[in-house]
């Protein structure tokens, strides 16, 4: 049987789970694969996540499990992309909406790995989360099919949709056909009503390729937040894809001629994390870099109006407080642990 969860349409039988190894089939259906669950459910900010318009400061609890149908290389997430089992006790959809409720969350987000490889149980979660008054959202890559997408923008509040980029060719060294589903998915999502924030990936020498990404992503909307990626090589990426902090703020003031709001990731240092008024350039938030892919407010964001006039778009009310999670640096706390442990062996393995 074909899958029809993503663009990708992989056959599942019994002699394959599919590129995310994370379905099988039984009887006339694909379902999900049993032993599939959420291996953790840690609170986190918003801008963690990271989301920029969307509920300011905000506290949400992140879950993630294992399996992704893409293949990219450098995945900041490679352990937990492969479909391999840790042999993890996992949570149910029913415990992780308790949790988030026990945790006084305002809602749930899958990051990490991709919810297309678990669509099934993000879907149960999505469901219940919302039965609870819970908002609901994740990151991906977005390559759903049109009947996946019809469905899940009824199920979520918000999404962070990671761009490769705008040729074909990088969508094809990730495994993918191309880049057009991403960009008819985020214009359909904004559509049925999902605030869209994206994540755009910038490896050194593929300026070109992210500018053609922000024109076309400008044709939807030139509100979309565009978050500019700093590619860091994880794994055997070679470091030469790693472009400099300041190419990378001269490719963002580029990319704010098609877009309205642009905001420079992986960067310490950097003053792109800030959000400034698109009419005057009146400086309306402050972050600060808070460790890889995150970011924090220094001070609460609660008034989106410019004294010029402008309204920034922001979707919900922001918390009057700050959520840090206490003794730890930011980024994603999964994968910086799994980061640790894989220089920890490196070295180790080199010493041997």
């Amino acid at each position: 049987m074909q899958c029809k969860v993503c663009e990708i349409g992989c056959e599942i039988n019994e002699h394959s789970r599919g590129r995310c190894g994370t379905y099988v089939k039984k009887g006339g259906s694909i379902i999900q694969s049993p032993e599939i669950g959420y291996m953790g459910g840690y609170p986190i900010s918003v801008e963690t996540i990271p989301m920029l318009h969307f509920h300011p400061s905000a506290k949400f609890l992140q879950v993630f499990s294992t399996g992704c149908n893409f293949e990219c290389q450098g995945c900041v997430a490679r352990l937990l992309a492969s479909n391999r089992s840790f042999g993890w006790p996992t949570l149910s959809p029913t415990q992780v909406v308790a949790k988030a409720l026990e945790q006084e969350c305002q809602g749930v987000v899958s990051t990490l790995n991709e919810p297309a490889a678990n669509y099934y149980i993000f879907r149960e979660l999505a469901v219940q989360a919302k039965e609870n008054s819970l908002l609901v959202g994740c990151s991906t890559n977005c390559y759903f099919t049109e009947e996946t997408l019809e469905e899940l923008g009824g199920l979520i509040d918000f999404v962070n949709v990671g761009v490769k980029g705008y040729s074909n060719s990088i969508y094809r060294t990730c495994g993918a056909k191309s880049s057009t589903p991403v960009f008819r998915n985020i214009a359909g999502l904004l559509e049925m009503g999902v605030h869209v924030e994206t994540s755009v990936v910038y490896s050194r020498r593929n300026e070109a390729d992210v500018l053609q990404a922000a024109r076309t992503l400008s044709k939807v909307s030139s509100e979309i937040p565009l978050q500019l990626m700093r590619f860091i090589p994880f794994g055997d990426t070679p470091l030469e894809q790693e472009p400099s902090i300041g190419d990378a703020e001269r490719l963002c003031r580029a990319i704010r001629e098609h877009m309205d709001h642009v905001y420079l990731f992986n960067s310490p240092g950097t003053e792109l994390l800030h959000t400034y008024c698109p009419q005057c350039g009146s400086l309306l938030a402050e972050r600060e870099f808070h460790g890889p892919m995150g970011c924090r407010l220094l001070k609460p964001w609660t008034d989106y109006a410019c004294r010029c006039g402008h309204n920034v778009q922001v979707k919900g009310t922001a918390a009057s407080e700050n959520f840090s999670e206490a003794g730890f640096m930011g980024g994603y706390r999964i994968s910086r642990a799994f980061g640790m442990v894989h220089a920890a062996l490196t070295l180790t393995l080199k010493r041997l």
